[in-house]
């Protein structure tokens, strides 16, 4: 296994950087629907550091799969936790993060 550029146990960032730490990210998808193709662009900003948000989105993510089962239309495959969980899943961590999304 390649361990190039990657931190052992312990080498990662301080409990103050953590706690001073922020995410970010925006991405845009545009549909390969078959009548109009449609673009949205979606910013989600959080104010916790990667290492803290992992842990809080992972437990909203099981918590959905456990108290919202019945609700959740899942089928075989695999899926990301956003597509699986959808609104279950934002709902959990609304008060964590910024979800915006508009037309491109």
């Amino acid at each position: 296994m390649c361990r190039q550029g990657m931190k052992g146990p312990g080498e990662g960032p301080s409990p103050e950087a953590r706690a001073n730490g922020m995410f970010g990210l925006e991405c845009s998808a545009t549909s390969l629907s078959a009548t109009e193709p449609v673009t949205k662009v979606c910013k989600i900003t959080g104010a916790y550091g990667g290492y803290d948000f992992t842990a809080i989105a992972a437990l909203a993510s099981a918590a959905a799969l456990v108290e919202d089962r019945k609700a959740l239309r899942l089928q075989g495959g695999v899926a990301t936790p956003a597509s699986a969980l959808g609104k279950h899943l934002t709902s959990r961590l609304q008060n964590d993060i910024e979800l915006t999304c508009r037309d491109a």
